[in-house]
């Protein structure tokens, strides 16, 4: 339940934190999946708000997280349903297990998918069983392209692919949708402030 079902945002961000946040660069550069080594077909995404998030009474800091897209904008459902390539990316401040990492994901996905899981249960356990465990500094990256499905990286190790779009609406679901890890994180990863 910690990563991204009961993570608690800063209300008030630290200066710790806020230098952390803006570690991330402003533009990343991705190469399609079946465009390997041809630099000259990648996509530059633009960094669209970054969150750092924290969990339980004593604001205990998990990770840092940044959205990157090709056309940045400050709408939940216009980034979920856009047709573009859209990159997560999570920075983590502790080590996690692989079974709590699991854990969370499961119970986030069952949050945004009340209405009809059943489409999406054989994908839902495949993406949960590549979630391993992290360590302090480790980066975990999700990235979604249009007609390939959601890939996973951790570091610069891939550790495979789900297909289907309408997998990698929903997992961006679980972070701009209705039901983020909090709404502090959802702000934060579109842009916004305050109660917007």
């Amino acid at each position: 339940m910690l990563v991204a079902s009961t993570c608690l945002s800063y209300g008030g961000v630290s200066a710790a934190a806020k230098s952390e946040s803006h570690a991330f660069p402003r533009t990343i550069t991705v190469t399609h999946p079946e465009r390997e080594g041809d630099e000259s077909k990648a996509s530059t995404l633009r960094c669209n708000g970054t969150s750092p998030c924290e969990w339980g009474v004593f604001g205990i800091d998990l990770y840092q997280v940044a959205l990157y897209l090709e056309a940045p904008s400050r709408n939940g459902r216009e980034v979920i349903e856009s047709d573009q390539v859209k990159h997560l990316e999570l920075r983590f401040s502790r080590s996690l297990s692989k079974k709590l990492m699991q854990r969370a994901y499961r119970a986030s996905f069952r949050a945004n998918t009340k209405q009809d899981p059943d489409p999406f249960r054989q994908r839902i356990d495949q993406f949960v069983r590549l979630i391993p465990t992290v360590r302090k500094g480790d980066r975990l990256a999700f990235t979604c392209f249009p007609g390939q499905g959601l890939e996973i990286r951790l570091g610069k190790t891939m550790l495979g692919r789900i297909p289907g779009d309408d997998f990698g609406r929903l997992f961006f679901r679980l972070y701009v949708g209705p039901v983020p890890p909090t709404k502090m994180v959802r702000r934060g990863l579109l842009g916004l402030s305050g109660n917007a």
